[in-house]
This record gives structure tokens, sequence and C-alpha cells, in this order.
């Protein structure tokens, strides 16, 4: 299917594909080695590269996401399929897995390098070349700076633990990582250390001007080369399963570009097959049909994995406030947005639920202070002065903004309240 240059080929079920300049490795090594110490270092560092993108592409397929690989210049990829929707515990954990992979194989290099007591030059720079580009390049990629591994490790992990997106907070990280990263480039005479760190000061420098407008893609961006290079596919493949998921594919990319519309053609041209559930239910969002959104994401839980944010909304959409609670309950990583969500739409009751479970889950003080709004909005006063002192022993740092804050009027000028002030 895909018109890009480069090897390519499966293992273990995996695509992989390795672009022609991923090869410029061993002219790197060559400045300061013999042929044969760059041949050792090349293989290490693609059997590094490999091993760290399998831990990605294998914990992604424990969570049902079909994975590809990527093999370039700088490193790899490892890519989530068109319709995939990791929730913030699967992409930390995902994420994760990468470098864990790499840490363990170096670990095991370690011991190795430690226990063998052999002369032979060759293995003892295999072993030590091992170790650097396993344990060494691991604890750099975690560092929280995007683009790599540590950045989206802190991106996803805020996601997950205080159940919002916290994209001004890792923007900050990259910009001042990068920062810094420049200045010891700058010290070093460093052109690498000098690119990496441009690529953190320009990735966070995107992600604080992105903050608010929702999360950024799980896959690159799709272009308008992308929609002509699935139609002219189409064109000339025959195969009715491949035409099937080709045409879901341009789906998705309408899908995302906001072509409604011309997402809809696409799948009614899948003559003989059937959409995803997740295609269908986003696509019925778009149409305000939040009746077969519901259908079909309550009647087919093998769609609704990665969906479970769109059940939310449709749930609460139509005032089904129990059954929102009742998600959120089974599933930990909603319940942060599903109390917003509830509270917004005046189901204060039921977010105080959702709110009260959390605190008692998480031991965090920004739920107490939130059952305090919810009460509030209840008429239980008295219990809204209670929460918010639980909040403060909870060690919450924004309890500043009760002076501001319209939820907790009537409680703000109390003197209980003012003394946590």
């Amino acid at each position: 299917m895909s018109e890009r240059s480069g090897l390519q080929f499966s293992l273990l079920g995996i695509p992989v594909r390795i672009e022609p300049w991923f090869f410029i490795i061993p002219l790197f090594a060559l400045q300061t080695r013999d042929l044969r110490g760059a041949v050792i270092w090349s293989v290490l560092v693609f059997l590094g590269v490999m091993l760290h993108e399998f831990g990605h592409a294998l914990a992604m397929r424990a969570y049902g996401f079909p994975p590809s690989i990527t093999l370039h210049g700088l490193g790899g990829h490892t890519s989530y399929p068109e319709s995939a929707r990791p929730t913030p515990r699967q992409s930390f954990f995902i994420t994760l897995a990468g470098p864990g992979a790499g840490l363990t194989l170096g670990f095991i290099a370690l011991a190795a390098r430690h226990f063998i007591t052999s002369p032979n030059a060759d293995l003892q720079m295999a072993l030590s070349d091992a170790v650097w580009i396993n344990i060494g390049w691991s604890i750099i990629n975690l560092l929280p700076i995007l683009p790599w591994d540590g950045g989206h490790v802190l991106d996803s992990g805020l996601h997950w633990a205080t159940g919002k997106r916290r994209d001004r907070v890792v923007a900050l990280f990259s910009i001042v990582g990068g920062g810094l990263i420049i200045a010891l480039a700058v010290s070093q005479r460093s052109i690498l250390l000098g690119y990496f760190g441009a690529m953190g000061l320009f990735q966070g420098y995107g992600r604080w001007n992105l903050a608010g407008q929702g999360p950024p893609p799980v896959t690159a961006v799709q272009s308008e080369d992308d929609e002509k290079r699935l139609q002219f596919a189409l064109m000339s493949v025959v195969d009715p399963q491949q035409r099937a998921k080709l045409t879901e594919e341009l789906a998705w990319v309408r899908l995302r570009k906001g072509d409604f519309a011309g997402a809809r053609r696409a799948v009614n041209t899948m003559t003989g097959a059937t959409p995803s559930i997740s295609l269908q239910a986003r696509l019925a969002a778009t149409e305000n049909d939040v009746d077969k959104v519901i259908q079909l994401l309550e009647t087919s839980p093998a769609g609704t994995e990665n969906e479970r944010p769109l059940l939310l909304a449709a749930l609460i959409a139509k005032e089904r406030f129990d059954d929102a609670v009742a998600l959120a309950r089974r599933h930990v990583e909603l319940a942060g947005s599903a109390s917003t969500r509830l509270f917004e739409a005046g189901a204060y009751a039921q977010a105080l639920e959702l709110c009260t479970s959390e605190r008692i889950r998480t031991g965090d003080g920004v739920h107490a202070y939130n059952e305090a709004c919810c009460l509030c909005h209840l008429g239980r006063l008295e219990d809204a002065v209670t929460a918010l002192q639980k909040a403060k022993a909870l060690g919450y740092g924004g309890l500043a903004q009760i002076r501001t804050d319209e939820d907790l009027a009537q409680v703000r000028n109390r003197p209980e309240v003012q003394a946590l002030l």
C-alpha cells in the first residue's frame, strides 16, 4: 500500500520499514573507528533501535492496536493505526515499554561485561557498545522533553493522574530542557546536541500554542497527499478486503481534516464490508446522532475502548447521568473528565459522587475542592466548607481561587473558609 521508499518486511506479524537514511549511521562511526568497529557499532545500533521500537509495538498490540515500525535517520518510530484512540494510561505504558526494553537489554550486556573476561577485543567492544546504546540512550530518551519518550511519558502521565491535559506544563519542560541542551551543545561544540535541543524548544513552543485546543493527534497529521495516495491506491486494487481497508483509511483521513461529508461518501462506497465500530461512532457523532453513538458503543464492547470518551459525552447529552457515572467507575481514567462534564451539565449529585470516589482513590486535594463546588450547588454549605478543609489537608495548592470562583460564592466569606486562605 505504501509508496514510500525503503526496505519493508514483517517481523512477528508487525510491519517494519527501514528508510535509506537509517543506513547513514555507519558513516558516523567511521569518523572515530576502523571498519570492523564501525560495523559492530552499527549492528548493535540497529538491534537496539529495533528492540526499543518492538517494546512500543508489543505493548501497543497488547492493548489491541495493530502497530507498524519505521526506522529513520535519527532512530525509529512506532505508529498507531488510523483509528486508534489510546487512553492516557495506555499511552503511558506503551511509551515506557520502549525504553524499558532497551534498559533490559542494556543491563544484560552490563552483567555480561562484568562476568565475561574474554580477551577478545571485539567482544569487549560489542558489550561496551551495547551498554551505552541501550542504557545510555534509554536514560537520555527518558528526559521529560518532547519529542522524546520522556516528554510523552510526562504528557500522558499527567493526563492520567489528573484527568486533564497539562499541555503547558509539558511545553514548559520541553522549552526549558531544550534550552539547557542547546547551552550544553554550545559548550561542547556539538551540532547533534544542538539539533536535539532545538527540537525540544520547537515542539515545546508548538505545544504551548496548542494548549487548550484539544489533544494532539496520535499519528502524523494527514495531508492532501495522503488522500491522493489512498485514492490512487484504490484505483489499482481489486481485492475486496484490501479495498475496504483502504477506504476506511481514506474515511479517517477525511474525518480528521474536518471533511465529514467526504468521510461519509467514502464509507458509503464500502459495498460488502462494514466500517469499524469506531469509525461508525465518529461519523454518527459528526451528524449529531447521539442515539446511534450510544447504540453502537454500548452494544459492541470491542469498539468501546478507544471511544469511551465519546460514549461518555453521548450519555451525558442524553441526560443518562447515572449511566455516565457507572461508565466512569468501570474505567477510572474517565472519572476526571466525567465529573467535569457532569458538573457542566448540572448533574451535581452525580459529579459529587465521582469527585468523592476519586478523592478516596487518589488522595488528591483537587477532588475535594471540586466536591465543595458540587456541594454548594446542592445547597449543602456546611459539607462544602468541610470539603475545602479536606482539600487543604490533602495539600491542594489552588485554594486562592476560592476568592473568585463563583461556584463557591456562598461560602467564600465564612470565617472557616477565610482561615484556609
